[in-house]
C-alpha cells in the first residue's frame, strides 16, 4: 500500500527541495521535519515503511549509559532525544526497567557493585533529561522477590531504567505527519540511481516495484 499514489509526471516535472532515499526512522522523521518547515520533500522507499533496520531493532530509546565512560556528550544527547520523543509520541511509550546483578565469581564482587553504583549515580544527572526514575541498589533478598529465576550466585544488582517504543507506529506516525505537512511519501519505490551532472547530485532516477514504470525526479538536495 502507498502513502501517495504515484504520479509519474508530477515526479518528472516537479523539482523538489529535499528527496530523501529510505522509509525508515532516520528517513520519515526527516521528511517530517523537513516538510513541518515548509520544505517540497519527496522519500522513496524499496520495500515498505520500517522494513529494514527500523523494524529489525530492540525498539529502545537508549539513554546512553554505555558512552558516559568515554562520551559524556553523547550521553546527553541520547538523553535529550529520548525526552523529545517522549513529548512527541507519549501514546508510543513503554517503561523498560534493567536489571545488572553482581555475582559471586565476579572479580571482587564487593568493590563492583561499589562501583556500578557510583557509576549509576552519574547516570542519573541525565535522568530529568529523559523522564527516568533515579538507579536502585537492590540486596540479594530484592533481587530474588523481583526476579524468582536468577541464579543463587547474584550477590546484589543494581535497577535503572529506559524507554521503548513501537518502532513501526512511530515510522508510520511519521510518515503521515510529514504526508499532512505536504511531503510526498512513496514506498515500493526503489532507487536505482542518482542523477549526476557536472559532479553535482541533481536527484534521482526511481523505479516502481509493483508496476516497473521509472521515474527521474529532480532535488535540490538528496
Amino acid at each position: 500500500m502507498k502513502i501517495n499514489k504515484p504520479e509519474t509526471n508530477k515526479l518528472n516535472t516537479t523539482i523538489y527541495d529535499v528527496a530523501i532515499i529510505g522509509g525508515g526512522i532516520n528517513g520519515t522523521g526527516i521528511a517530517r521535519d523537513c516538510a513541518m518547515r515548509g520544505l517540497k520533500v519527496v522519500l522513496f522507499e524499496k520495500n515498505d515503511l520500517a522494513s529494514g533496520a527500523t523494524g529489525a531493532c530492540t525498539g529502545m530509546i537508549h539513554g546512553g549509559a554505555r558512552y558516559l565512560l568515554n562520551d559524556i556528550h553523547t550521553t546527553y544527547l541520547s538523553s535529550l532525544d529520548s525526552g523529545y520523543i517522549q513529548k512527541i509520541a507519549p501514546h508510543l511509550l513503554f517503561r523498560i526497567p534493567f536489571v545488572t546483578p553482581v555475582l559471586k565469581q565476579d572479580f571482587m564482587p564487593d568493590v563492583y557493585i561499589e562501583f556500578l553504583e557510583t557509576f549509576f549515580e552519574a547516570y542519573d544527572k541525565f535522568a530529568p533529561l529523559k523522564n527516568s526514575k533515579p538507579h536502585t541498589r537492590l540486596t540479594k533478598e530484592e533481587l530474588k522477590a523481583i526476579e524468582p529465576g536468577i541464579t543463587d550466585d547474584a550477590v546484589g544488582a543494581i535497577s535503572f531504567d529506559e524507554y521503548g517504543i513501537d518502532t513501526f507506529r512511530l515510522c508510520v506516525e511519521n510518515a503521515l505527519s510529514a504526508v499532512e505537512h505536504g511531503a510526498q511519501i512513496y514506498n515500493h519505490t526503489e532507487v536505482k540511481q542518482l542523477l549526476i551532472e557536472n559532479n553535482t547530485v541533481m536527484g534521482v532516477r526511481v523505479k516502481d516495484t509493483i508496476s516497473g514504470e521509472t521515474s527521474d525526479v529532480h532535488a535540490k538536495l538528496v
